[in-house]
């Protein structure tokens, strides 16, 4: 079912994950702490995410963080924490993003195979968000420095959309500081 879940978010095809995700709640002993647990809670979370249900996804990660301490894995975790972050970021709650983030990024320190197989965070999306909490914050020297680890670490990965992603933020970013013409040449 997993594989299918995965398939589906791929698809951005969220009622189709929820639904894969309920079968895996019937046939998956949610209260035991395994990777599995895991990663149902934090596809749950995702679909929170997109569906906009902040405060549903809060109390999904947060369970989820509960089952990656308990199993020691530092990759989930920070993956976690990222998603608490994303979550406070989207609250407009900023100085709780940031240290969820900061946080995270304690955990995730480089490329993760496991993060690759279970698409899971990354080192680059944790600099990205912080660079766009930095951004809300009129913390813009901030942003760039982590806007350029982002595309930095992505390009090291081979993550081209997270690489576009990147340059565009950074325009974006540029653009608030007046740079206009750097900006405009991104």
């Amino acid at each position: 079912y997993f594989e299918k879940v995965n398939l589906f978010m791929d698809q951005d095809n969220y009622d189709s994950t929820q639904a894969s995700l309920d079968k895996i709640e019937q046939l998956l002993p949610i209260k035991y702490t395994t990777y599995f647990t895991y990663l149902y809670h934090s596809r749950q979370t995702e679909i929170y995410y997109y569906n906009n249900l902040l405060e549903l996804g809060i109390n999904q990660i947060n369970e989820g963080l509960k089952v990656a301490k308990s199993l020691k894995d530092s990759t989930l975790i920070g993956d976690s924490y990222n998603f608490l972050g994303l979550f406070y970021l989207n609250l407009k709650q900023l100085n709780k993003a940031e240290n969820n983030l900061l946080k995270s990024k304690t955990y995730i320190k480089g490329k993760s195979k496991i993060a690759d197989i279970y698409n899971l965070s990354q080192i680059y999306h944790i600099y990205g968000n912080l660079a766009e909490v930095y951004l809300y914050q009129n913390r813009l020297k901030e942003a760039i420095v982590a806007i350029d680890s982002s595309i930095y670490f992505a390009k090291n990965a081979e993550k081209n959309r997270a690489v576009y992603l990147g340059i565009y933020k950074k325009g974006d970013i540029n653009y608030t500081l007046g740079n206009y013409k750097l900006a405009y040449q991104l």
